[in-house]
């Protein structure tokens, strides 16, 4: 059991600390919200950040040609190739729509995924914000029944000296 467990923690701790020696290619789109798809496999909505192996930092050129932006009214269009000596820790690269019908559901579309993202963030923000106030609350709990210490000495006028810890 102890071997998985530290075997997973290495692990985790590889994935985490790997992506920073990665080069990074952030897929984008205008609008944002088309389908990024890289030799046939789905990534989601960009803009998309994927990690390429730090090998790729050698080379001249990245040719990220099988990628695609496929928007919702069924327009499509191939990224190029990334000249990597020009951009040697990481890309951003645009494509923009091709001109045509059905532009308006693209960014209708892209508003809704903007919105989306954007309630996310406030789930997250609120659900932060409620685990704080727990805390809060769990810290006056524990306050209120931690245990209370007294010093009492005698003082020069016959009373009492009392403090409280």
């Amino acid at each position: 059991m102890k071997i998985i467990k530290y075997g997973l923690l290495f692990v985790s701790i590889c994935l985490f600390v790997g992506c920073s020696s990665k080069y990074p290619v952030t897929f984008n789109s205008n609008p944002k919200g088309a389908v990024l798809v890289c030799s046939g496999k789905n990534w989601g909505y960009t803009p998309k950040t994927l990690y390429y192996d730090k090998k790729v930092k050698e080379l001249e050129s990245l040719d990220i040609s099988d990628c695609s932006a496929n928007w919702v009214s069924g327009y499509s269009k191939n990224y190029g190739i990334i000249p990597i000596q020009q951009f040697p820790n990481g890309v951003q690269q645009t494509l923009t729509r091709p001109f045509g019908n059905g532009y308006e559901k693209d960014a209708q579309f892209a508003l809704q995924i903007e919105k989306a993202e954007y309630q996310r963030r406030q789930t997250r923000a609120n659900e932060r914000a409620a685990s704080a106030q727990q805390r809060q609350v769990n810290q006056q709990l524990y306050n209120s029944f931690k245990p209370k210490f007294y010093n009492v000495t005698p003082n020069v006028m016959g009373g009492y000296n009392i403090i409280q810890y």
